[in-house]
């Protein structure tokens, strides 16, 4: 996975109740890359799929799937902070190819914490 990277300063994380057909992405996301990682997926309205990993920003990574390190983070980002996320989008083609194509764009994420 080396998509662009976006810092997303609306968290904290969660994963609020999904569609079925969101909950599938990330089952299949999960099985392609590993349920190690933490995934997000919406399907909005129109029918357009956003996906994505989610890392949090810290100060010393103890889990380098789901945390990436402020100082690597600041090379993208100067204005980048402790407990920010960042959101790698996926295609959602990739994940789940037998799916319609309607991959949207990443915007507006908004990650809560639980």
């Amino acid at each position: 996975m080396t998509p662009k990277t976006i810092v997303n300063r609306q968290g904290p994380f969660v994963l609020p109740n999904r569609s079925a057909k969101a909950a599938a992405y990330v089952q299949a996301a999960q099985a392609k890359y590993g349920d190690q990682y933490t995934f997000w997926a919406k399907v909005d309205e129109a029918g357009q799929v956003s996906l994505a990993q989610v890392l949090r920003v810290v100060e010393f990574v103890e889990d380098v799937c789901k945390e990436v390190a402020l100082t690597h983070i600041r090379r993208t980002d100067p204005n980048a902070a402790l407990g920010d996320h960042v959101v790698n989008p996926l295609d959602p083609q990739e994940v789940l190819p037998s799916a319609p194509n309607t991959a949207g764009a990443l915007s507006n994420v908004t990650l809560t914490l639980a």
